[in-house]
């Protein structure tokens, strides 16, 4: 009996950029595609800019959303308690 070891993710990935068969060997000594997934620094820094882009725009908006949503809402509140509590407290000397 044959035996076959158990697909690994790298196997799957490297059949499909192969485009083989589902039935289709694997050579784990293919070397064609070693170099596929290497990132160069230029492509690393970019994407890190991006990331870094993304999380000012992400700090941002959640600045935009406590300013306009947030702050507003409980300064009426606050107020509200506070105007409630000195009429009281200003009804009960009278």
């Amino acid at each position: 009996m044959y035996y076959l070891p158990r697909e690994t993710a790298s196997d799957r990935i490297r059949r499909n950029t192969l485009g083989l068969q589902e039935n289709d060997p694997v050579d784990p000594t293919n070397t064609d595609l070693d170099g596929y997934w290497d990132v160069s620094d230029e492509e690393e820094e970019e994407e890190e800019d991006s990331l870094a882009a993304q999380w000012h725009e992400d700090l941002r908006q959640i600045q935009a959303l406590v300013s306009v949503v947030l702050v507003p809402f409980f300064s009426r509140w606050l107020g509200r308690k506070f105007v409630f509590w000195a009429w009281h407290a200003l009804k009960s000397k009278w």
